[in-house]
């Protein structure tokens, strides 16, 4: 079915097992005081779809808050990993939800842990090379300092071979004439 134009579409929501929502209102953010995980708050109209897949939202008493749009919602939080709301708008956007509507993981959280522990051992393995980078910058000081001394000792020695080179060949020079 087609929509008139300048029809005023609220934000969608699209969850990681291709459910939607409408969403009809958002809140900031807020840190979870039992777990520390943050979390985004939405005011959501489930979809029929989603209402036949979750049958708890045809409960009148669990989707109980009046939007003025002719149907109840839902308020529903979701950790901000798994929540890519990039478009700040209210209207003609998408928020897309890694997980389920009741947080089963789907193949995107699945790919998020995977990348998230991908990260931290890529992090670890960094810090491990320049840590060793260190290291070995630091013996390099070392080996040049070294190499340093022992080319001054090569210079000196070669000074006084010279010194009693050019000794010798005087006083040769002095036997001869």
């Amino acid at each position: 079915m087609a929509e008139r134009y300048g029809t005023l579409k609220l934000k969608g929501m699209i969850f990681g097992d291709d459910e939607t929502a409408t969403v009809v209102h958002e809140r900031s953010p807020r840190r979870d005081r039992k777990t520390g995980i943050i979390l985004k708050q939405y005011l959501i109209i489930p979809s029929d779809h989603m209402k036949a897949v979750y049958p708890k939202l045809q409960d009148p008493t669990i989707v109980n808050v009046p939007t003025g749009f002719g149907e109840n919602a839902i308020w529903v939080e979701y950790p901000v990993k798994w929540v890519h709301d990039e478009n700040p708008s209210r209207t003609n956007a998408w928020v897309r939800i890694d997980c389920s509507f009741n947080l089963q993981q789907t193949p995107e959280t699945r790919r998020h842990e995977k990348y998230t522990e991908e990260i931290d051992n890529l992090q670890r393995e960094n810090e491990r090379l320049r840590i060793m980078n260190m290291t070995l910058n630091e013996e390099l000081k070392v080996m040049s300092s070294d190499l340093k001394e022992r080319i001054n000792e090569i210079r000196a020695c070669s000074d006084i071979l010279e010194e009693k080179k050019s000794n010798k060949s005087e006083d040769e020079d002095e036997y001869q004439g």
